[in-house]
């Protein structure tokens, strides 16, 4: 989730405690558990993909925490790394919520609510949007070309995200 569930600890994999862990130069690992090379990467070079909101819906946290929170990050991550460009992308709908027949949560809210924050937060904040379903074109019919289970990106969703987003990366 972008929000933090517990706001006491740095465990639980929020946007907040990865920021934070970041941030502080903490142990922060790649995907492929190798230590985050800070001091190896300059700060021009630096792209921050920020992709949450899906959980955030699931969780039922309000739209105001979930724009709140991506605000605060953002601006932390622009206070750090003023050269560094940031994305910020939709989240999309896709099938897992209970069984892909929930189409609000228990706050009432849809997925494309937590979408139109994001897309509200990268024009006030002047960052770059991926618009998922735009891009991807994601349908109930090709759901399962992109993702596993209806909800995590396989090779193909993988594939084809990682062409997005090189092709919005500003490159000097």
């Amino acid at each position: 989730t972008a929000c933090d569930l517990d706001p006491t600890t740095d465990t639980d994999n929020s946007f907040t405690d990865q920021l934070n862990k970041f941030l502080n130069r903490a142990d922060f690992y790649t995907w492929d558990n190798i230590q985050f090379p800070y001091d190896e990467v300059k700060p021009q070079d630096m792209v921050f993909v920020i992709n949450y909101g899906f959980n955030d819906y699931l969780e039922n946290f309000s739209t105001a925490d979930y724009e709140q929170t991506l605000r605060a990050g953002i601006a932390r991550i622009s206070a750090a790394y003023p050269e560094a460009q940031i994305i910020i992308m939709t989240p999309y709908e896709n099938i897992y919520h209970n069984g892909g027949i929930a189409s609000v949560n228990e706050q009432g809210l849809n997925v494309q609510q937590y979408a139109d924050v994001v897309i509200k937060i990268a024009g006030d904040m002047d960052i770059t949007l991926l618009d998922i379903p735009s891009n991807l074109d994601i349908n109930e019919s090709n759901n399962s070309f992109y993702f596993d289970g209806g909800c995590h990106y396989n090779e193909n969703g993988r594939y084809y995200l990682a062409k997005c987003i090189i092709s919005i990366i500003n490159i000097e």
